[in-house]
């Protein structure tokens, strides 16, 4: 079974765990990131991001961010509050962007690349074909 890498649980006071239940519909959810030497199926697993984050949060997702890029893993955000605008990191490595009650969430779910703002209306962004080495 393909797995979805929870990176965080989200702002403080939300409860991850409706989110990681929808997820594990179609993925064995992991908590945090994949180990150095974790044999990770690019094609397949996908790394989930809750938004806002939590307080120190942002250093640690920014690396993450890049860890998953490095080794071609979709990133996919959540948003559960409006943030304004999607996060750099976000536009630049992400897979999808999507709010938490978006009628898309199953798309995304299917390996579908959805484009919302934080706030759920349609973003400009698009999926980026990126090549793999």
């Amino acid at each position: 079974m393909p797995k979805a890498y929870f990176l965080n649980d989200g702002p403080d006071g939300f409860d991850s765990s409706t989110l990681k239940e929808f997820f594990s519909k179609k993925y064995s959810v992991v908590n945090g990131l994949f180990s150095s030497g974790e044999e990770v199926d690019v094609r397949s697993d996908v790394a989930v991001i809750i938004y806002p984050l939590s307080n120190g949060e942002s250093e640690y997702i920014k690396k993450s961010i890049a860890s998953c890029n490095q080794i071609g893993l979709k990133v996919i955000a959540v948003y559960v509050e409006d943030i304004g605008e999607i996060p750099e990191e976000i536009a630049i490595g992400g897979f999808s962007s999507i709010f938490f009650e978006s009628t898309e969430l199953e798309n995304v779910l299917e390996g579908k690349a959805v484009w919302e703002k934080p706030d759920g209306k349609k973003s400009g962004y698009q999926d980026i074909k990126r090549n793999k080495c």
